[in-house]
């Protein structure tokens, strides 16, 4: 065919193609040209680097090949054994992820654990229908047989456990960890953001519901298989887990399984600290009484195994937490009453009414603020639980120790007993009353366990008793809000090391460790030079001025 000029499409075509093939050569030969003015640069470099490193590397090969010489034959068979079984690893490694061997073997774990679970409330249901007394003592004597048999048999095993991390980890440690997963885990319901890993598979979709009678609720998980699938807290699976949390309430998009599941962890984490407070008081004053100290000194030996195997037992599925809470509550209740501002002397109620009165003048002549006022009520209402306290301020070490006793365990743990009373009543404000003495059970872990290992020196410090029971007091009045400013300290440092996830310090150096090293470091330099290098920029700084103003 010819268009209007006479011209056939097929040359129409040859042209544009030919032109085409023209451009492209065009486009390549200049990419060409300036990938070569690119890589030139890189070619000389890495020429050079070659030239460079190459005597270094042949003598690095030469050194090698002659000490491999040097080898008798066991060391090369060793060798050769070492490099076969580096090989052999990464092909394991290789085939177990690419047949999920890891991921069927947890599957198969938890299928059997469940099972081993069904089968031992089986047996106990049974024990219970013969008698319900054997029912609750059985496991409890099985467990002090086996540890009577592993003293018996297995004793320099077992003192060694004892001796070492494994108290401290079992009993201030592990728990610590979950009680921060369950802080956080609250916070996040509180919000009304739903977490990924609690996602549950169970719940029907919008589609769904709508195809659904209307009466009919979302099906969702039993209590044992949402707790398997919790967030990562220590306290979410059974070893800590002793049920107690029944509230009912949800907070917007958070499922009702999720809010329920979070208040029973709750509340096993302040049994299990009223617990701890309770048995390291009672422990802890028994061992400082004159007549009792020497029985206890003579039984030092045996008191790392009994914490090793009691702390243990408190965290196997025994319900030992809630059976020694179910008896040490009333006690924490009563105390709590009499410390917790329930002021029955008549004089001491005239003398804070009088305070209080005086406070509130402050606040209308204009001292102070209305929010000051009402934190210094507060203050005065919590001191009160404080008082003995006081009082040992003024006596030697010996009787300031039983004053921290008071304030550090005593009075927390009375406290965390009546908030775990309070939310079970549903009473207003438990919920920050849980939340307050949980984060002061992890700040005391910290510093209890940091003031133990500078022991040795805060005991040629003056006063340093004094000092801690101050401390323990400020941590343990919740209104001068010094617990709320140490826990989040202790967050944000867990976050920057890497212990933790979520917000605070992203980088190693900007934690307060590291500044406090390098802060050290800087003073000691300085010393050592003597605040030289500060002088001598000074002068580097002014000399020109100087010559200027000469000339």
């Amino acid at each position: 065919m010819k268009d209007a000029l006479g011209i056939e499409d097929s040359q129409i075509y040859a042209g544009a193609l030919s032109a085409a093939l023209s451009s492209g050569f065009e486009f390549s030969k200049a990419l060409a040209h300036l990938l070569n003015l690119l890589s030139r640069p890189l070619i000389n470099a890495s020429l050079i680097l070659f030239n460079l490193s190459k005597p270094h590397v042949t003598n690095f090969i030469s050194n090698l090949l002659e000490y491999e010489r040097n080898l008798s034959n066991e060391m090369k068979a060793f060798q050769l054994l070492l490099l076969t079984l580096a090989i052999i690893c990464a092909a394991l490694k290789r085939y177990i992820a690419r047949k999920r061997y890891v991921e069927r073997l947890a599957a198969w774990l938890t299928k059997r654990r469940s099972e081993v679970k069904t089968s031992y409330d089986e047996a106990m249901q049974k024990v219970r229908d013969f008698n319900y007394t054997l029912a609750c003592v059985l496991p409890h004597l099985i467990y002090v047989g086996v540890c009577v048999g592993c003293w018996r048999w297995f004793k320099p095993q077992v003192a060694w456990l004892a001796s070492g991390w494994t108290v401290p980890v079992l009993s201030v440690v592990y728990p610590v960890f979950g009680t921060v997963a369950v802080l956080r885990q609250r916070s996040v319901l509180k919000g009304g953001v739903k977490v990924p890993d609690q996602v549950d598979v169970n719940v029907k979709s919008p589609k769904d519901a709508d195809k659904s009678s209307p009466n009919t609720p979302p099906t969702t998980k039993s209590s044992s298989s949402t707790s398997s699938t919790s967030f990562a807290s220590p306290l979410s699976s059974p070893i800590l887990r002793v049920g107690g949390g029944k509230r009912t309430k949800s907070l917007g998009c958070v499922p009702l399984a999720q809010k329920s599941e979070s208040d029973s962890d709750v509340v096993a984490a302040i049994r299990y600290w009223t617990v701890y407070g309770v048995v390291t008081a009672s422990y802890t004053f028994l061992s400082y009484l004159p007549f009792l100290n020497s029985h206890v000194i003579r039984l030092q030996s045996l008191s790392g195994p009994l914490k090793f195997f009691f702390f243990l037992w408190l965290h196997l599925p025994f319900d030992a937490t809630e059976m020694i809470y179910r008896y040490a509550c009333p006690l924490a209740l009563r105390f709590a009453d009499k410390s917790g501002g329930k002021v029955d002397n008549d004089a001491m109620m005239n003398v804070i009414n009088k305070l209080t009165s005086l406070i509130g003048l402050a606040a209308m002549v204009g001292l102070c603020g209305d929010k000051t006022r009402d934190r210094a009520n507060i203050v005065l209402r919590e001191s009160l639980s404080v008082l003995p306290s006081v009082v040992c301020l003024g006596m030697p070490s010996y009787f300031t120790s039983f004053g921290v006793i008071w304030s550090s365990l005593l009075v927390p743990a009375a406290n965390s007993a009546r908030g775990n009373a309070n939310f079970e009543a549903e009473v207003e404000g438990a919920e920050e009353s849980q939340t307050r003495w949980l984060k002061y059970w992890c700040v005391y872990a910290t510093t209890s366990g940091a003031l133990h290992y500078l022991n040795p020196i805060l005991a040629w410090v003056p006063f340093s008793t004094h000092g801690v029971l101050v401390l323990f007091m400020a941590m343990s009045l919740p209104g001068l809000g010094v617990c709320e400013f140490l826990f989040q300290i202790i967050v944000n440092e867990a976050v920057g090391w890497g212990i933790l996830s979520g917000e605070g310090f992203k980088d190693v150096g900007e934690t307060m460790v590291v500044r406090g090293i390098r802060a050290v470091s800087r003073a000691e330099k300085m010393r050592s030079t003597g605040g030289n290098d500060k002088s001598a920029e000074k002068e580097g700084k002014e000399e020109p001025l100087e010559n200027k103003k000469n000339k």
